[in-house]
């Protein structure tokens, strides 16, 4: 009984020990993350403990092109991942970019490879579409020609990297096999193992809203959005955002939807201007978009 209570008695000691000896320490577990929201100057920031999203808006009033950059360090307790507009039906039940973004508590989104525009298409196929670790469509093209989109694919790994692939390289089921979380399928592939895709030198040259992800290394990311159709900004093709992305060192990247799709949120709130097609000036709503939450697990849907 004696042995008991001094066991006891020196174990609230070395608490009160530990306790008043690293207050700092007890402060720092429950810090509020620093946040910038600077619209004027083009500069927004996220920073805690498991996350550092960092976003600054660039001009080029030659062209004259507007666009955006998020570098993104995420952990195992903040991944990017994709997030579903819904669990049921997705394509279906379509969604605001914003709107997703509120729902999930996301510090950070962009638009994906919209999945949810090619289902139920008699012309057009979606792709391999994993998501959450589900399998929920594996449809590409078998025959030539030169579809738009590609339908080439991202997948998301649980160790926080990011791998591109040819569209018919591999099947759904053996993308699960691979361990892939989530794959999205849009393209043309941007970079691959450190090099620009050929196709880029005379293709996709077109001057539009672009949206693109890629990978530095695992958890690392760099994200890009271009706003175009509009007087302040015309748009770029590819081969200048694959061309960036090779200047900050990504290894991996991904064209995706761009046009009245593409959109880059901070805080639940859109941050670039969508251009005007036809009589539509305002973003399109969606399937699902690339996010980023903390307490969320790479490992987990």
């Amino acid at each position: 009984m004696r042995r008991f209570g001094a066991r006891v008695l020196c174990a609230l000691l070395t608490a009160l020990m530990f306790a008043s000896a690293c207050p700092y320490d007890a402060q720092a577990e429950t810090a509020s993350p620093t946040i910038v929201e600077n619209e004027a100057d083009g500069h927004w920031l996220y920073q805690s403990d498991t996350l550092r999203v960092e976003i600054y808006r660039r001009e080029d009033a030659k062209i004259p092109l507007v666009w955006y950059e998020a570098d993104l360090q995420c952990t195992s307790e903040a991944p990017l991942s994709c997030v579903l507009c819904s669990q049921i039906r997705p394509q279906k039940h379509l969604k605001k970019p914003d709107t997703i973004a509120k729902e999930n508590g996301l510090i950070y989104a962009q638009t994906d490879d919209f999945f949810g525009d090619r289902v139920g298409s008699r012309r057009r196929k979606t792709g391999v579409i994993i998501r959450g670790g589900k399998l929920l469509y594996d449809n590409v093209y078998r025959g030539g020609g030169n579809p738009f989109p590609t339908l080439d694919a991202l997948a998301i790994f649980p160790d926080g990297s990011l791998e591109t692939f040819g569209s018919r390289e591999y099947t759904g089921e053996q993308f699960l096999g691979m361990g892939a979380l989530d794959v999205v399928s849009f393209g043309p592939i941007l970079i691959r193992d450190g090099v620009m895709d050929s196709r880029l030198q005379k293709g996709y040259a077109d001057h539009e809203p672009r949206c693109a992800i890629g990978m530095i290394t695992p958890y690392h990311y760099f994200g890009i959005v271009v706003e175009g159709r509009s007087d302040e900004s015309a748009g770029c093709g590819l081969k200048r955002i694959a061309q960036r992305m090779l200047e900050v060192g990504v290894t991996e990247a991904l064209n995706l939807d761009g046009g009245q799709t593409a959109a880059m949120l901070f805080m639940g709130k859109q941050i670039n201007r969508t251009g005007k097609f036809g009589s539509k000036s305002s973003p399109r709503s969606v399937s699902g978009v690339l996010g980023i939450k903390e307490g969320a697990t790479s490992d987990q849907p």
